[in-house]
């Protein structure tokens, strides 16, 4: 037993070690200029959310018709199931990243780590007041980074390779700007690859439930491509019209 907690105590103490040092370089590169800063707030607020929106709509396309893949590795049903497999994996991610951070109450780096900040202290303020109500860990910018990334590897691998890189990339802006530490981009990586994964598994066993909703889309274009693009459009606004839906919800049946 004493082994055991020696090795956490030591596994803690080089973790945190590795994430101030982490930390410190992302934020000394996004922090070498008020131009870079301000670019690095800019695109990693909404730009992944877009991206996020325009690579489920690629995906949809993608594919060869028919039954059998001649020119891709898919066909465009297949591609058409890791859509929605993808969708239920960010779903079912973002519940799962906020109920590790009401667990886990760990406060991120622009609440106690000194950081780098050339730009003026008003706007700096006002980042970190939209910040503080949310924990840090895990991230849900990570969640959507890797699952995005995830899901186009299994369609096209090219694509899914530069995907992880981009997924890298704004996981460093964001802690650099000092949003996350290291770990909880890690952490919310884990979270989006285990939904995916878990959701690609009950995709293979019952295909033809995500079959039916395809089908509705060739039955019903009209109404559900409409209804799609309401989705890739909250989407891209990082779901705040689902979530402000479900606190609605369960605000109202609380006061009842």
């Amino acid at each position: 037993m004493e082994i055991l907690t020696a090795w956490a105590t030591w596994l803690l103490h080089w973790t945190l070690v590795a994430d101030t040092a982490l930390l410190r370089w992302a934020n000394a590169w996004v922090a070498r200029s008020p131009k870079a800063f301000y670019r690095a707030l800019e695109i990693s607020h909404r730009a992944p959310w877009v991206l996020a929106a325009v690579a489920l709509v690629w995906m949809w396309f993608w594919g060869d018709e028919g039954v059998v893949p001649v020119r891709h590795r898919l066909t465009r049903l297949e591609s058409r199931r890791r859509v929605l497999t993808v969708i239920i994996s960010l779903v079912g991610g973002f519940f799962g990243a906020r109920a590790l951070q009401a667990i886990i109450p760990r406060l991120r780096p622009v609440a106690v780590a000194p950081l780098q900040v050339p730009i003026p202290p008003h706007v700096w303020d006002q980042v970190r007041a939209s910040l503080e109500l949310q924990g840090a860990f895990p991230s849900d910018h990570a969640v959507l980074l890797f699952v995005i990334a995830g899901g186009l590897y299994t369609v096209c691998r090219r694509l899914g390779w530069f995907a992880g890189l981009a997924a890298v990339y704004f996981s460093i802006l964001r802690v650099g700007l000092g949003f996350h530490w290291p770990t909880d981009m890690v952490g919310g990586a884990l979270v989006g690859w285990g939904a995916l994964a878990l959701v690609i598994f009950v995709e293979r066993h019952v295909s033809r439930l995500w079959d039916w909703v395809i089908l509705l889309f060739y039955r019903y274009p009209r109404v559900l491509y409409p209804l799609g693009f309401v989705f890739l459009f909250d989407l891209s606004q990082k779901f705040s019209a689902l979530f402000g839906l479900i606190s609605w919800v369960l605000g109202h049946e609380v006061s009842h």
